[in-house]
């Protein structure tokens, strides 16, 4: 499909240029698997790059302007402050120990810890989470607040988030997975979904199929809420809480933004 930019997802990507100094280049690509991906620009870097996969979205406006927040936030960071999180085989192996002091009440995951493509795939999954959603609880705020135009592909992208989390709210699925992992990603998504229910006046949070663990929710729902600040540097110092809260600290580390696409190419 060919991209028609809303005016003012065009005018958020001037605004990066201007800010910093570094025009924002959109690219076709349709070997990708999600629909865009993203590069900010280190130092050296002529530009941004935003690719497309070329499906048909309704959603592409909301999705570029996500990305473009995120570049004008890490430059809007001093640069000795930019940092990424990044997870290293020791850190997955960290994440492993911590799922096998489980093994005694769940027997089951002394064969699943030999499935190292399963477990590392819990791990990252639930590091990239615990590292995305208090940034992205900012960016959908700043979409909400600025981008009326923007909120409908808003909810429904987030109304699609929400219902593939309730439908892994299940005693089987509780059950079958490590605790660490699946009682971590609920109260994380609870704390996202009540946070989202907060700025857009939406009801995720009444609709859930259940609760899980409601107390750890509402304690790290309301320290999120009230130190949360729309910030780089804020993200990580929320991030840093998070997982001193699910005893994760040991499961990722932080590099220099500048070191961040030596070996991705992923934002």
């Amino acid at each position: 499909m060919n991209l028609t930019l809303l005016e003012s997802v065009s005018d958020l990507l001037n605004l990066v240029k201007k800010e910093t100094g570094k025009e924002v280049v959109i690219v076709k690509d349709s070997s990708l698997k999600s629909l865009v991906e993203a590069k900010t620009a280190r130092k050296n870097d002529v530009n941004h790059i935003i690719k497309y996969s070329g499906k048909s979205s309704p959603d592409l406006n909301y999705i570029i302007a996500t990305k473009a927040i995120q570049m004008l936030r890490i430059y809007r960071t001093l640069p000795e402050k930019r940092v990424f999180p990044v997870a290293f085989q020791n850190h997955l192996n960290n994440a492993r120990m911590g799922i096998a002091l489980e093994v005694d009440l769940k027997p089951h995951l002394k064969v699943v810890l030999n499935d190292h493509n399963l477990t590392a795939t819990w791990i990252l999954s639930l590091i990239n989470q615990l590292t995305s959603q208090p940034v992205n609880i900012n960016i959908e705020k700043e979409i909400y607040s600025n981008f009326p135009e923007l909120r409908e592909s808003q909810n429904r992208v987030i109304s699609k988030q929400f219902t593939d989390f309730n439908m892994t709210l299940s005693k089987e699925v509780e059950n079958l997975s490590p605790s660490i992992i699946y009682n971590s990603s609920a109260i994380m998504n609870y704390v996202y979904l009540k946070s989202i229910d907060d700025i857009s006046g939406s009801e995720f949070i009444s609709n859930l199929n259940y609760i899980v663990k409601r107390h750890k929710c509402d304690k790290l729902y309301e320290y999120t809420k009230n130190n949360l600040v729309d910030s780089v540097e804020s993200d990580v110092l929320m991030i840093k809480y998070w997982a001193d809260f699910f005893n994760m600290s040991q499961w990722f580390t932080w590099i220099d933004f500048e070191d961040l696409y030596k070996d991705s190419s992923d934002a």
